[in-house]
């Protein structure tokens, strides 16, 4: 059987298609290649990317019956690396805390008269990983890791008069008012320049991620199944101390490139992004670390957003 994909500008144009389908028809029977595993592996590579800041950015959906879709993440990372026998930091042990959360909203003809849905869509999970550091000579090192991620998954949707009558029944409990469990595992390889701290300096940072995603625990079997996907992400910065703000101060800048693999991309609506941004580095008291407070812009075909947050300073 030839496998059919469809190609959606976000999450709610699922529902377009379904919704203007015949109701008589069985609802596992609408795809033959079931969408859902590889949007909510989508979403929660969304959530548990370390390399992409904190941000709000919305996806043009081109007008027509579905609105625009915004898309919130936050994310808490955290790493450190170990001396492993005379090995300086040879061993990096990392993780991650992630949310992310999408809304938007559908409004299509209907024999009851226009019926409209709003949608809202969350994933919140956790990712640890392990990785080894090989010095590549020139400051230059390579890190192959592997990594282990746990994000529970939530989708609620209302309607008006119209979209109940017509929509819920079809939709209700399997494709939209929904939760499920998803496990991922994955291997990386990193490319990296660290960036030495006390004078100015440039760093990059290059990863190649590949990941499988499994769905389980979900309300309906429609959400579950798995999902592999192939993501790179880029980033590069430069910095110096800030000597006017004190000790352990220090100015920053980057840039950052994100492709995602197709399969989540052509569901999320986007498969790129580029980020620009700045940021601040101080200590707030003395028995805390040092935090970073910045902000960037994001762009993309068809995306356009920004980031302001703060986190704990590498």
């Amino acid at each position: 059987m030839n496998r059919v994909r469809y190609r959606y500008p976000a999450p709610l144009a699922l529902l377009a298609l379904l919704a203007l389908a015949q109701v008589g028809h069985a609802q596992t029977d609408l795809f033959d290649d079931n969408p859902f595993p590889h949007l909510l592996a989508g979403f929660v590579t969304l959530a548990l990317t370390e390399e992409i800041s904190t941000a709000t950015f919305d996806v043009d959906n081109g007008g027509g019956a579905a609105s625009d879709t915004r898309f919130r993440t936050l994310r808490l990372p955290w790493h450190h690396e170990f001396d492993v026998g005379e090995r300086a930091q040879a061993l990096r042990v990392e993780a991650v805390l992630g949310i992310v959360s999408a809304d938007d909203g559908v409004e299509l003809s209907t024999p009851s008269g226009l019926a409209a849905v709003d949608e809202d869509w969350s994933a919140f999970g956790a990712r640890v990983g392990v990785g080894w550091n090989h010095p590549l000579g020139r400051g230059w090192r390579v890190r192959p890791g592997v990594g282990l991620g746990l994000s529970y998954l939530e989708n609620s949707a209302t309607y008006n008069a119209a979209g109940t009558s017509e929509l819920a029944p079809l939709l209700d409990g399997v494709f939209v008012n929904w939760d499920a469990w998803a496990l991922t595992t994955s291997a990386t390889l990193t490319l990296e320049l660290p960036r030495e701290r006390d004078h100015l300096a440039v760093g990059a940072i290059g990863t190649y991620a590949l990941s499988s995603t499994d769905i389980f625990e979900a309300t309906s079997d429609v959400q579950e199944g798995s999902d592999s996907s192939r993501n790179f992400l880029v980033r590069a910065d430069v910095g110096a101390p800030w000597v006017a703000l004190g000790e352990d101060a220090a100015w920053d800048a980057f840039a950052g490139y994100a492709h995602f693999d197709a399969s989540a991309a052509d569901l999320l609506g986007f498969d790129e992004l580029f980020e620009f941004g700045a940021g601040v580095t101080f200590r707030v008291l003395e028995k805390l670390p040092p935090i970073r407070v910045g902000a960037a812009w994001i762009e993309g075909e068809d995306v356009s957003g920004w980031s302001l947050g703060f986190s704990l300073a590498p």
